[in-house]
Parts: C-alpha cells; sequence; structure tokens
C-alpha cells in the first residue's frame, strides 16, 4: 500500500543520471518485472500458483453443484429474463410459421442493434476513449462486451414480442433450447446439468491452455520444468498438440458423462454427506471464492493488463492446440465485401466490412470463456440469496434445516404452472411429514429426498454479494491502476545501481550536444514526474553534434529549442519505446 501511495506522488524535483542504453533497459526491466500489478515475477504470478488457481476453480465449481439444492429440484426451470432471452431464439417452439418468421427478425435485429452497442459505444466510446483500458485495444475485448451486450438486447426484443401477440408468450420458462443441449426435461435438475457441463468444459479449456503457455514460455520462467518444455516442444510441437487435444477431449467427455449421470435414482451417481451440509449463506460465500479466484487467474496473466504480448517477442506463445498465434474469422467480413455496394443515406451508420473481421489470441481464448463463466457464478449466487425452499418443490425440516425435495411430479403439477408456485400451503413440512415422529404423512410423502444443504433462514446470505461486488469494483480498479502502473514506472533501484549519478546543475543544450553522441549511445532523464514544458517537436535523439560556431552565437541546430525537449522520461520510453524519438 505504502509502494502504491509512493508512485502516486510524483517527486518535485527529480534526480537526473546518465545511464547508456543498456543499462536503462535493464533497470526498467528489473523495475517492470517486480511491480506486483504487472509485473510478471510477482509471486503470485509463478507458474505453480497459476496452475494451482486454475485447478482450483474446477474444484470449487464441482463444490458447489454438489452443494447446490437446486439441482434436486423437480420444478420447471424459471428464470426470468434468461428464459426472455433463450425463447426468442427457440423460433421453432412458434405454433405458426408467421410467428416463427417474427421470432427470427426480432431476434437478428437485436443481435445487430447488441452488437453495435457493445462494440461501438461500450467498447470503444467508453472503455478505449474515455477510460483507456489497453486489455480493449484489440478486437478479442470487443467480441467479449459484444457477446454480452448482444444477448441482453434480446430481452426487451422478447418482450416487444410478447406485446405484438398473445398466442406465444415467452416467459422465464421458454427454455426449449436446452433439450437441444442433451436436458432430460426442463426442471431445475436437468439444466443445470447443462450449466455446469458448460462451467467445466470451460474450466478444463483454462487449464490446458495455461498449462501450454506455461511450458511454452521461454521469457519471464525459462527454468520452470526446463525438461517437461524440451519433451512438450519435440517433433516440431507436434507433441504439444496432440496432447492438448487429448486432454481436452477425454476429460471433457468423462466429466460431461458423470454430470448427466447425478442424480437420486438408483442408478444416479450421488454427491456424499459431508460437513454436515452447507446452508444458503455458506453456498454464497463459495460463491463469492469462485468470482474471486476467476479474476484472480486472470490477473496472474504474465501480460496484464493489456493481455498482448511484447512485439519483440521472438517465439510468440501458440494457441493450445494450434500451430497459430491468433484465430481468425474472415469468411463473414469476405462475403460482405461481395456485396454490391448501397449509396443510400444510412451507409455511414452502417459498420464496414471490416467490422466483422474477427481474430481471438490465445490469451483471450483462455480468460474471456472464464469470465463468461463467471456471470453463472453470479447467477448461482443470486439464486442462493433468494432461495426460499418452496419456490423449488422443497422443504426444510424445523429443527436442524436439512432440505427436502419432493419428486412426486404429479403432487408438484398441483402446486406450480411454469415454474411458478400458485400454492404454497402444499409444500411445507407439516404437510408432507409427521412434527413428532418426523414419518412420511402420504405414499408421495416417502418418495421424497433428502438433501445435504441447509436452509437456515441466515441473513448473512447477502455477504456474498457484497463480497462479489467489492472484487468486481477491486478489479476494475486494479485493472485501470495496472495500466497506468505500466505507463509510469518509477525505478525501485537506486542511483548508484544504474549510473553514476549527475551534478544538479542545468546543462545547456550546448553541453548536451557535445556530451551525447553516436558514439557514446547515453542518455540523461529524471526519474518520474511530466516535463516541465512540453515542446510542440522534439530534435531526434541521440542528437547530432552540434555545428560549430562562435561563442557569442547560439548553435542553428539548438536554435529556439527549449531545454527539457532534449530530456528523455522514463514515463515516455516505456510507453512507446519504437519511437524515432525515444531511439
Amino acid at each position: 500500500f505504502l509502494e502504491l501511495l509512493k508512485s502516486l506522488v510524483m517527486p518535485a524535483n527529480p534526480v537526473a543520471w546518465v545511464a547508456t542504453d543498456a543499462e536503462a533497459d535493464a533497470a526498467l526491466k528489473e523495475t517492470t518485472g517486480k511491480n506486483w500489478i504487472s509485473g510478471p515475477h510477482a509471486l503470485f504470478r509463478h507458474p505453480a500458483f497459476r496452475i494451482f488457481i486454475v485447478v482450483l476453480i474446477f474444484f470449487e465449481d464441482m463444490f458447489m453443484y454438489g452443494e447446490d439444492p437446486l439441482n434436486d429440484s423437480h420444478v420447471t426451470y424459471n428464470v426470468p429474463g434468461m428464459g426472455h432471452a433463450l425463447g426468442l431464439l427457440t423460433f421453432y417452439t412458434a405454433p405458426s410459421a408467421g410467428l416463427a418468421c417474427l421470432k427470427i427478425s426480432l431476434a437478428v435485429l437485436a443481435l445487430i442493434f447488441g452488437i453495435f452497442v457493445g462494440r461501438e459505444l461500450v467498447t470503444k466510446r467508453c472503455l478505449r476513449d474515455l477510460v483507456g483500458l489497453s486489455a480493449f485495444q484489440g478486437s478479442e475485448g470487443s467480441i467479449f462486451v459484444s457477446s454480452i451486450s448482444a444477448f441482453s438486447m434480446l430481452v426487451p426484443a422478447a418482450c416487444f414480442y410478447n406485446m405484438l401477440q398473445s398466442e406465444d408468450v415467452i416467459d422465464g420458462s421458454s427454455n426449449e433450447i436446452f433439450l437441444l443441449l442433451g436436458a432430460e426435461t426442463l426442471q431445475y435438475r436437468h439444466v443445470n446439468q447443462c450449466w455446469q457441463s458448460l462451467s467445466v468444459v470451460v474450466d478444463f479449456l483454462a487449464m490446458i491452455s495455461l498449462f501450454d503457455a506455461v511450458l511454452q514460455d521461454q521469457r519471464y520462467y525459462p527454468d520452470f520444468a526446463a525438461g517437461l518444455k524440451k519433451i512438450w516442444a519435440s517433433h516440431d510441437g507436434w507433441v504439444r498438440v496432440a496432447a492438448a487435444w487429448i486432454f481436452m477431449l477425454t476429460c471433457s467427455i468423462v466429466a460431461v458423462a458423470g454430470i448427466f449421470s447425478t442424480g437420486k435414482g438408483e442408478h444416479d451417481i450421488r454427491v456424499p454427506f459431508h460437513f454436515q451440509g452447507t446452508s444458503e449463506a455458506g453456498r454464497s460465500l463459495i460463491a463469492a471464492s469462485i468470482v474471486l479466484t476467476d479474476i484472480l487467474a486472470t490477473v496472474q496473466d504474465w501480460d496484464f493488463p493489456s493481455f498482448q504480448e511484447p512485439l519483440e517477442l521472438e517465439s510468440p506463445t501458440m494457441i493450445v492446440g494450434t500451430f497459430s498465434t491468433k484465430l481468425r474469422f474472415t469468411w463473414l467480413s469476405r462475403a460482405i465485401k461481395m456485396l454490391p455496394s448501397c449509396e443510400c443515406k444510412c451507409k455511414r451508420w452502417l459498420p464496414s466490412a471490416d467490422f466483422f473481421h474477427v481474430s481471438i489470441s490465445g490469451k483471450w481464448l483462455q480468460f474471456g470463456p472464464l469470465l463468461g463463466v463467471m456471470f453463472i457464478d453470479l447467477s448461482y449466487q443470486r439464486s442462493q440469496v433468494i432461495y426460499e425452499p418452496q419456490y423449488y418443490g422443497q422443504y426444510a425440516h424445523p429443527s436442524d434445516g436439512r432440505i427436502w425435495s419432493i419428486v412426486d411430479d404429479d403432487y408438484l403439477s398441483l402446486a406450480y404452472s411454469r415454474g411458478s408456485l400458485i400454492n404454497a400451503s402444499l409444500v411445507t413440512y407439516a404437510v408432507r411429514m409427521n412434527i413428532t415422529t418426523g414419518l412420511p404423512l402420504s405414499p408421495s410423502a416417502e418418495t421424497d429426498s433428502l438433501l445435504n444443504s441447509r436452509y437456515t433462514e441466515s441473513s448473512a446470505k447477502y455477504l456474498g454479494p457484497l463480497l462479489s461486488i467489492a472484487i468486481l469494483v477491486g478489479f476494475a480498479c486494479l485493472l485501470r491502476q495496472a495500466d497506468w502502473s505500466k505507463s509510469r514506472v518509477a525505478p525501485e533501484t537506486s542511483v548508484d545501481d544504474i549510473g553514476k549519478a549527475a551534478p544538479e546543475t542545468e546543462v545547456s543544450p550546448v553541453e548536451a550536444g557535445s556530451n551525447v553522441g553516436p558514439e557514446t549511445e547515453t542518455a540523461t532523464f529524471p526519474i518520474g514526474g511530466p516535463l516541465e514544458d512540453s515542446a510542440p517537436q522534439s530534435p531526434s535523439w541521440p542528437p547530432p553534434a552540434p555545428i560549430a560556431a562562435p561563442l557569442s552565437e547560439e548553435p542553428p541546430l539548438f536554435a529556439n529549442v527549449p531545454h527539457t525537449s532534449t530530456i528523455l522520461t522514463v514515463d515516455s520510453y516505456v510507453s512507446n519505446p519504437d519511437t524515432s524519438e525515444n531511439r
């Protein structure tokens, strides 16, 4: 915290020193490497710790899946907003061809408008121009934001569809698309299997992507697992590609098959009872911890916050399972270019063909889906905060809080309509069980299933969302601070470690020109702090030798040039290392 405050305060009188180009470059690399915000050699960015965090996310997801009581609910899946968006996409469920065409038209318009808003307004105008986040300078950030905004625009489009007709109403239970994804029914227990399978596949993708990036690294940690790196890169990289695909396919197939085999049936896989079950407050905190690990895995990237590898890297990191550094999708852009040009007045409001040119780097392929699944974790946390057993065909024991789940679908049809509770009196412990003996009161109650989870009506469940909000706000601030830190690097080493300290007397332009030349290749610049004056134009660096002239006359080369225009700051060198002035 003190180091952060120190970086925010600029010294009033910066100290100057003289250093060669090699010494200055070494000092800058050493400084950025030790910086905990964006330095690749910070302790929490060690490859072993990065692998541990990604594996931890997988086990947290599986523990959450086993403890969530919604995964045993036999009530129809009903989530307003999400059901509206997905219901508009299932055009094949429309009762007529006309309504199906209306669904398709509204969905296409909503998606196009959402992509435009996400890319042009949110990403370009807000995140790039206004906030200045380097992570969203490429097309990958636009894809991530546009995907969220496009999906969000489906919700008002579905509401507009309901306003135009009343024959095919879309609501929170319009989730027929999950039947195409393998769900047996539209009940919570089967739909959540699809969500958990998606989460696990993304976890495995993050694992193998990180493992592949670590074993390709020869820049930051070349000595880590050196022997394994040689094997990984052997046979011209085919070992790396084959191992990635084998790991991804094998683990995903086994995990998805296991998830769809879970349940309370006779031959289903059951989660054993442990830790006396978690309450809704504990499950909310688990969701907050998953959000934290998702963010931490993103912050641990060696090129945080830009997620872009240096241009001078000799061997750039290739995308997992491929021999390419980027995935490019140009077929849509080429198809649009082949269309006849439109000369209407609205042309300037339409996106160009390059708007549809998509390229994804390996880092965004790893962290993009991981951040996307974080929204699933936030949705899970929301369900735990608003969780009350009777809304999901469940009831809690009055003494220990253990949750019972009703599995009789005929009985549940009397209490629910399309996933909405219509008769709460049918879903209570007193109606299903004898309060004194604890025995079932009916044959239907005998089939009720006892879960490991508990319901305690604790107000501590609101602590999880507060922590998640604090984590997301902290991540946004850290992302902005990391960008600022990379553009304003203040060396932490002493002056003696870099070069011999120069006197604090003012140096005239003539003396600077006579002491700096192509042979010595030295530079004079202050530690931190902006230039006192900013000249509109700066001479090339290093300046050439001054033209001989009498002492009474000013050399023509330095005529009307301020003294500060010949000083090179660390800030400008780091932010623009390839400009001719900094060279």
